[in-house]
């Protein structure tokens, strides 16, 4: 509001997806054309009270972040922050805009398999791939670029009930 941007604000809190999300939810309201313009951003600040919790719950790597590695043992936290405009094709051509890439699908799911960690038969993350794909109208032979979210916690220590 005070650099005069109009219209609805939205907040997105769900972690270390919410930036992703926040981008997710800017396209689906372009594509339905509540807009023709949408910021849309995302940041994490470093707290004590955040690595406290972490830490509690004995997720911090002992060794650095591997998100995708069999043998990783959790994450390493920081910081960050982005911001992207969106707008719809017609929008950015009528301004002719250099066009540097499209957001042609996007799917979003979750499961309550555990606290920490998705259900080890990634039917969630199908299915938000599924959702993506449908939206946009590909197949998976098309596709050049997957956003893969890990935070490397998937291993606990000091029992997690696994």
């Amino acid at each position: 509001m005070q650099r005069g941007c109009p219209g609805r604000s939205r907040f997105i809190a769900n972690a270390c997806a919410s930036g992703a999300n926040a981008i997710g939810h800017a396209f689906q309201t372009l594509r339905h054309g509540r807009a023709e313009r949408v910021l849309s951003g995302g940041y994490d600040a470093l707290s004590q009270l955040v690595f406290a919790g972490f830490d509690s719950l004995q997720a911090l790597s002992t060794t650095g972040c591997r998100p995708f590695d069999v043998a990783r043992n959790g994450l390493a936290l920081g910081e960050g922050a982005g911001v992207l405009c969106l707008e719809t094709l017609q929008h950015a051509r009528g301004r002719g805009a250099e066009i540097l890439g499209e957001i042609i699908g996007y799917g979003a799911s979750t499961d309550v398999h555990h606290l920490k960690q998705p259900h080890p038969d990634g039917d969630a993350a199908l299915a938000a791939m599924t959702a993506a794909c449908r939206v946009a109208g590909v197949g998976v032979d098309q596709i050049d670029y997957i956003n893969a979210h890990r935070n490397s916690a998937q291993r606990c220590r000091g029992g997690c009930g696994d």
